[in-house]
């Protein structure tokens, strides 16, 4: 079994700005199995920002006893609503990919901002 943490945060533009509306996806680097034969695959899980910037996600941690194979991070690929506004050719604006472990000693609750001060 593994530990469920919620990863919370507040994503801002440049001018600190909240951003509204962007895509955040979280994808494990590698499927991970527990001893009770629990297995998390690599399926994307996707929060959208509120109005106010605000996100917040449920994720399996990576490090739990048991959990084979150790040291697996999350994949977190941010999409923000096109930063140009009358071109409709313009999917989004995409912020650098970042990569991050999620200890269960994080549980119940961490903000991004943390995992990747790591």
């Amino acid at each position: 079994m593994f530990t469920q943490v919620t990863v919370t945060g507040t994503l801002e533009d440049a001018s600190s700005n909240p951003v509204a509306g962007a895509w955040l996806t979280f994808t494990l680097t590698a499927p991970i199995r527990s001893t009770d034969g629990t297995i998390i695959a690599c399926t994307p899980v996707q929060a959208v920002t509120a109005a106010n910037g605000t996100f917040s996600v449920i994720l399996s941690a990576t490090n739990d006893t048991g959990t084979v194979p150790q040291g697996q991070v999350y994949r977190l690929e941010i999409e923000a609503p096109s930063l140009i506004s009358n071109n409709i050719q313009d999917v989004g604006t995409y912020f650098p990919v970042y990569y991050f472990p999620l200890p269960a000693s994080a549980a119940p609750t961490v903000t991004l901002n943390t995992l990747l001060a790591q």
